[in-house]
């Protein structure tokens, strides 16, 4: 007898996937003061377009993943450098510091596949329910009423406590922020 595992491949194909496109535009400013400080100053803005993200597959599907282009991201930055050298002789100090700052905003989103991302916001920055505690106590849970009389999300003591922000009686994607 042989027994044979089931085999299952990592990856989806997919004919539509694009590569990513960036466009950058740079401004940056150099100089030198007393022959001794040098300064430079520099801003960015990248575009990203057709943003390619690897996608969680359900299991049942025969597949773990697909690559997928799901939406457009913006960096926008800004770097400050400067040094000094303090002393020149026979023996040289030299001294550097560098200080930047960079800011990232989902600008486009396409698909069920970035449901936890958010436009507008950084990409690190997840979409999610905003919870008000725990249904700590029974008083606590019969004032989790929705709009048809029932506790709300078939909630139970010991549960978070999802705030209903559209205020519709009811918990549902709607409500993540």
């Amino acid at each position: 007898k042989v027994l044979q595992a089931p085999c299952l491949e990592e990856m989806l194909e997919n004919k539509d996937l694009k590569w990513e496109t960036t466009t950058s535009s740079d401004l940056a400013v150099d100089f030198r003061l007393f022959d001794k400080v040098n300064i430079t100053i520099d801003g960015y803005i990248k575009k990203t377009s057709d943003l390619l993200m690897n996608v969680n597959l359900i299991e049942t599907s025969g597949q773990l993943s697909a690559l997928r282009n799901v939406g457009s991201l913006e960096n926008k930055g800004l770097e400050f450098s400067a040094d000094a050298t303090i002393i020149n002789r026979a023996v040289k100090w030299k001294v550097k510091g560098d200080i930047y700052t960079n800011k990232n905003k989902i600008m486009t989103l396409n698909g069920d596949a970035t449901q936890s991302w958010k436009i507008g916001q950084s990409l690190g920055v997840l979409r999610g329910y905003v919870l008000d505690g725990i249904l700590a106590a029974q008083a606590d849970l019969d004032a989790y009423i929705g709009a048809d009389g029932k506790v709300m999300n078939g909630a139970k003591l010991g549960d978070y406590r999802i705030v209903d922000t559209n205020l519709d009686g009811k918990i549902s994607g709607e409500d993540q922020d």
